[in-house]
């Protein structure tokens, strides 16, 4: 087995960032962690301070390491923050048994997270943090999930904008694009996108993307294939020629046709015998109607 295999079986993502950017989120890191723990020490201590701590700390990476994605968004990090706090207090307060009550704290966080639109993964230590905080905990009530937990992630955030927002190359929130900026010049064709295309894209973009590049191929496959079964195929069958169906993957499949049975009282009865010529049923021969090959084939393709 030799070094890049063995990094695969890891599922080790190469890197496509910077040095530059890598010393940004560094920096961002920083200034981030160390002022939300100048904040907290002045309302906390115990066993609940290095938990929250531990929680701001992985809200902070998010934050600058990854400010395009949907976790390090300003709701889902103040949202998820107070929320998880809120949780996990309330556990403390109703539920004797503290693993017990920091089980259902973290599970509860997670599900109203889901239900809120703010999941945040780091808050769910805040859950936690709240329970293992015992009596200072029970002490600062429901003013946990306002000082310091609110007052850090609302100064986390307020860092990020800022520093997200003068050093070049990043912009912080996410921007969505809006539907004219996805439009296309339909006099222009579309080129075929492959995945070399996609891993120059994340070069250029010179950010961390939650997503593997994978995951991007399979995803831009299903929306091209998507996109293709919304409009009628612009070809036609004929005896000796090959169509595919545009799967992605092993579900990938080429059949060539090798006689159409015409069928005078409706076209879309003709009777067409294939054979499949790609994928496991290699040369294995096959009929259905011109309207079910229609229907499944996507695009027309030619032997080289």
């Amino acid at each position: 087995m030799n070094l890049r295999d063995f990094i695969r079986k890891l599922a080790i993502v190469p890197e496509d960032v910077s040095h530059g950017e890598k010393a940004i989120t560094a920096i961002g890191c920083f200034f981030g962690i160390l002022v939300v723990t100048w904040l907290s020490s002045a309302f906390i201590s115990g066993y609940g301070f290095p938990v929250l701590i531990a929680s701001m700390g992985a809200s902070t990476i998010l934050v600058f390491a990854v400010p395009h994605g949907p976790f390090s968004q300003p709701w889902s990090v103040i949202g998820g923050q107070i929320i998880s706090a809120l949780t996990g207090i309330t556990c403390l307060m109703l539920i004797p048994d503290q693993l017990l009550a920091g089980s259902i704290a973290v599970a509860m966080a997670g599900y109203l997270m889901y239900q809120l639109r703010c999941l945040h993964p780091p808050g769910g230590a805040t859950a936690l943090a709240a329970v293992l905080g015992g009596a200072e905990m029970n002490h600062l009530g429901y003013q946990f999930a306002l000082t310091p937990v609110g007052l850090d992630a609302l100064v986390l955030i307020t860092i990020g904008l800022i520093l997200n927002n003068i050093l070049p190359g990043r912009s912080y929130p996410a921007r969505l694009p809006e539907a004219k900026d996805l439009k296309n010049d339909p006099e222009t064709p579309t080129p075929i996108i492959t995945p070399e295309d996609l891993e120059a894209a994340l070069q250029k973009m010179d950010t961390y993307v939650d997503v593997a590049k994978e995951d991007l191929i399979k995803i831009y496959m299903y929306a091209h294939q998507h996109a293709y079964s919304r409009s009628p195929s612009s070809f036609k069958i004929k005896t000796g020629h090959c169509y595919s169906n545009r799967e992605y993957g092993t579900d990938w499949s080429v059949r060539q046709v090798i006689s159409i049975d015409t069928n005078k009282d409706n076209a879309e009865l003709d009777r067409i015998t294939y054979r499949v010529i790609t994928d496991k049923d290699n040369q294995k021969k096959a009929g259905c109607t011109r309207g079910e090959m229609t229907q499944w084939a996507q695009y027309e393709v030619f032997r080289k």
